[in-house]
């Protein structure tokens, strides 16, 4: 059993981190997306933490003390760790994993599902949910449709609701209940 850790927010910031995440999304761009599809950046990064030096700084002296110290330290190992992490994430890719989930992410956490329900794209993470995001809004403005539907369909203006399953936290479309009261918060009355 796997226990919930919680911890406050941080005064400190570990340097490897933030170098592995650069590294990870260099390797990343030259990685054609039928590949891309397969890998997990979560996992490649963490991968790649386990292989390498944390290094913490709570000041910012010890910032720059510490990414000096990178650079000298691990600057050529940290390319070659990112390139086996993704080497080693893509060798199964339906090997399937469940992310942890912090007591504070549960919301996010179901928004995000849903985005990943809605756009059809199961590996997607934060980023791309707001890249996504950014081009319906965009199409919408311009009166184009999105996925071959126009802006105004039924489709996009799906109501979600939270669904459980035993732990996993997840949204699923609203059934049309209102309907059968005779109004729903799409009647005309309530439009601006």
């Amino acid at each position: 059993m796997v226990q919930s850790l919680s911890a406050p927010p941080s005064q400190y910031l570990n340097i490897t981190e933030v170098l592995v995440k650069r590294e990870v999304d260099r390797q990343l761009e030259h990685l054609p997306p039928r590949v891309l599809r397969f890998i997990k950046r979560t996992e490649v990064e963490t991968y790649a933490l386990n292989r390498l030096p944390a290094l913490y700084a709570s000041s910012t002296q010890g910032l720059k003390f510490q990414q000096q110290r990178a650079q000298r330290e691990i600057g050529k190992q940290l390319e070659t760790v990112v390139r086996q992490a993704i080497a080693a994430v893509q060798v199964d890719p339906l090997r399937a994993s469940q992310p942890i989930i912090h007591p504070g992410n549960r919301d996010s956490e179901a928004v995000l599902q849903a985005l990943r329900q809605l756009f059809d794209r199961p590996d997607m993470d934060w980023q791309g949910a707001l890249q996504a995001l950014k081009r319906v809004n965009k199409a919408q403005l311009q009166g184009q449709s999105v996925a071959g539907e126009s802006p105004n369909s039924s489709t996009h203006r799906q109501r979600w609701r939270p669904g459980t399953y035993g732990s996993e936290v997840a949204w699923r479309p609203k059934t049309p209940s209102a309907q059968t009261l005779g109004f729903d918060w799409d009647d005309p009355r309530y439009q601006r």
